[in-house]
């Protein structure tokens, strides 16, 4: 008797305007599956939110104002709402944890994860955050130590850098920055929400440590190739390499002009480029719907990444 694939169960949670506006990206894109909970001290910002699901952060603490850009004033308000979060949060199998790391509200990201760490049945942690521009060099302290607070909680992290954006993409406004960012994490959970295997899908996501994401996008008769060297050079991949990687998520999408051979070519170059014991999971989606039928699109997610082994 053959078993059932069960789907994972995806909750994605925006804490302070940096979270909502993100979720807000995912809504207008057209995400549909993850459950979707957006938190923030300041209420009007709140009300701008496009997520079913509403939670003011710090009503008491702060009456609705924003953090003022003070991490103990979110982390005040934080305090206040902590246990509604978790509730909501409690019975994923991923929980995605989205915020900014200016110094804010964001920056109290680190009390849910280890809130959900406490659990016994806790969810996989992915936190994606965005960590400062290089003009904000004095919220840097702040940053990090959010970040190794959030590896320290067993989440996976994956930093989308606007530094990094900007120095890879210097004539963008930073507008367009922002939606370049945004664009990333819409690439994130597009690739997770295509996975069908529950199984699959967390034990890659089970490993520990630093994430990375890339994708690319060509066509012609190289496409497959081409497609994905541009993820494996993106600048969010952050100076790491597939050797680097202890699991790696692949999700190739295309119209049904789509080869065997050249998802044949995908996953050869993969598993020539890691490194052994590396765990490889791979999604393929057709959808007549794509802007160009002759494209081929790849997105590279790895995971269980070491800061110590990234290149400059």
């Amino acid at each position: 008797m053959s078993s059932v694939k069960k789907k994972p169960v995806v909750k994605v949670f925006g804490l302070g305007g940096r979270g909502v506006s993100a979720l807000n990206y995912l809504i207008d894109k057209g995400l549909q599956g993850p459950v979707l909970v957006a938190a923030n001290t300041d209420l009007q910002d709140l009300r701008s939110s496009k997520a079913p699901i509403k939670i003011q952060v710090g009503a008491k603490a702060l009456k609705g104002l924003g953090a003022g850009g003070n991490p103990e004033n979110g982390k005040k308000g934080l305090s206040e709402i902590l246990p509604e979060i978790v509730g909501l949060l409690v019975g994923a199998d991923l929980a995605v944890l989205i915020s900014g790391l200016a110094g804010g509200t964001g920056s109290a990201l680190p009390m849910v994860t280890r809130s959900l760490a406490a659990r016994k049945e806790k969810p996989l942690m992915l936190a994606v955050t965005f960590s400062p521009f290089d003009w904000e060099d004095f919220r840097a302290p702040v940053a990090q130590k959010a970040l190794r607070d959030l590896r320290n909680c067993g989440a996976v992290v994956l930093d989308i850098a606007n530094a990094r954006i900007c120095e890879s993409y210097p004539e963008l406004s930073l507008l367009a920055a922002k939606k370049k960012a945004d664009e990333a994490i819409y690439r994130v959970m597009s690739a997770l929400t295509y996975f069908s295997d529950k199984d699959d899908f967390l034990k890659v996501l089970a490993k520990k440590g630093l994430a990375a994401i890339g994708y690319g996008e060509a066509s012609g008769a190289e496409r497959a190739k081409q497609a994905l060297d541009s993820a494996l050079a993106h600048p969010l991949m952050s100076g790491f390499s597939l050797k680097d990687a202890r699991g790696v998520l692949v999700n190739v999408v295309s119209s049904h002009r789509a080869k065997e051979s050249e998802i044949k070519t995908i996953n050869r170059q993969i598993q020539d480029g890691v490194g052994q014991n590396v765990e490889i999971v791979s999604s393929v989606v057709v959808d007549d719907k794509v802007a160009d039928p002759e494209s081929l699109r790849v997105t590279v997610i790895m995971t269980g990444l070491v800061e110590g082994r990234r290149k400059s």
